[in-house]
């Protein structure tokens, strides 16, 4: 055994290494810890410092699980309705569910296509109520044709990858959000894949037709500006990639709330802590719900799906969900009100089912028809006939 008395006799070449060997140890052992504390610190996003945004007035704010932020805010010119979702990634049993797709054909240049079987958001927390258990869900990325009814297959406009299923590449100038285990992170194609995270989308990019692909905010930096009002769905990553940022507008209600523009849209995220952040599909897509104490799905928005009809679901291609949130003492932030009267919601379902079945519908129509023909003919023998008879 080394006697502190042989120290001294040692030379510099072994005593040097040996001392840089036990600061760099150190070192570690003290930045494990610190990683280690923060990744069980679920109140960490309770207290989380961010800016207001630059508009709108403060009307709510609740930590309705553990490891998870949300507040309300609203503008009355033009009028907004919207919620900011900080979610910590870190949080002690937090995992991600997509929703199922598969491949059914592929591209001329090769590339495969994703299909999925279009659902609600609230239908996508219904069906994981076992384990892994879905908590909270958000509609993710666009598809067509639209609209889609109830279990119509639909191709997804934008990657959605999971764990190594990560061929699909994302259109050039655009990005994805990658969620790894305690942490996510929004860059190109090559940037996410090299990260290999467990789930990964791609950016909303509007049939081509918007200049900015998707992309809100960039490495701090506003990148959307002006730009139509709609409802919006946006996801955004904090410079240490341990916050996802989600934000959820209500849109298509006049007089309660018209929605974000994409300009909006950045400057609320970039106020929320995003570095990056991203659009996802919008319109009558965006959906936030939770699942209530009862187990039931409460929603958290007013979404307006069918015809842009507030106060209805659409139906789409993919959902993302958080799985196994830890219930906290402060109640759901739930929209009280958010259905539209039941004879408005079946209304809408028919349109929807007609536009969606055009052939089904002429033919539905044309069976109805030449069934009352047929009825109404065989009446009138059946009077004729006991005519006669008298």
């Amino acid at each position: 055994m080394l006697s502190w008395a042989a120290i001294p006799s040692l030379p510099r070449a072994v005593i040097v290494p040996l001392l840089s060997c036990a600061v760099v140890a150190l070192a570690c052992l003290t930045q494990a810890e610190g990683t280690l504390e923060g990744s069980v610190d679920s109140g960490f996003v309770v207290t989380l410092d961010v800016e207001d945004p630059p508009f709108g007035q403060f009307q709510h704010r609740s930590h309705p699980w553990e490891g998870i932020r949300i507040e309300r805010w609203r503008r009355e010119i033009p009028e907004v309705d919207w919620r900011t979702i900080w979610i910590d990634l870190r949080t002690p049993g937090l995992g991600y569910l997509i929703s199922d797709f598969h491949y059914r054909a592929e591209t001329s240049a090769g590339e495969p296509v994703q299909t999925a079987f279009a659902h609600t958001t609230v239908q996508f927390l219904e069906q994981h109520a076992g384990s892994p258990r879905v908590d909270l869900a958000i509609n993710t990325v666009a598809f067509h044709p639209f609209p889609a009814f109830l279990h119509t297959p639909v191709y997804l406009e934008e990657p959605v990858w999971r764990a190594d299923d990560n061929g699909r590449n994302a259109e050039p100038e655009s990005l994805l959000l990658g969620l790894l285990a305690g942490r996510a992170l929004i860059g190109t194609t090559d940037e996410v894949r090299a990260a290999r995270p467990l789930v990964a989308l791609g950016s909303f990019l509007g049939g081509g037709s918007s200049p900015t692909k998707g992309v809100a905010v960039r490495n701090g930096q506003l990148v959307a500006e002006g730009g139509e009002p709609a409802a919006r769905t946006i996801a955004g990553v904090s410079a240490d990639g341990r916050i996802l940022i989600l934000v959820v507008a209500d849109g298509y209600n006049p007089g309660v709330s018209i929605g974000f523009s994409p300009g909006d849209a950045a400057q609320v995220m970039l106020s929320a802590g995003a570095l990056d952040a991203i659009l996802l599909d919008g319109g009558g897509s965006s959906t936030l719900v939770g699942r209530g104490d009862d187990g039931r799905p409460v929603l958290l928005n007013r979404p307006a799906g069918l015809q842009k009809t507030p106060g209805t679901l659409r139906y789409v291609g993919a959902n993302l969900g958080f799985t196994n949130l830890r219930r906290s003492n402060d109640p759901l932030p739930f929209v009280a009100d958010w259905e539209a009267a039941s004879h408005v919601v079946a209304w809408n379902k028919v349109v929807v089912w007609w536009r969606v079945y055009p052939f089904r519908a002429a033919w539905l129509v044309v069976g109805s028809t030449a069934s009352v023909a047929i009825l109404n003919w065989r009446a009138r023998r059946r009077r004729d006939k006991y005519r006669i008879a008298e």
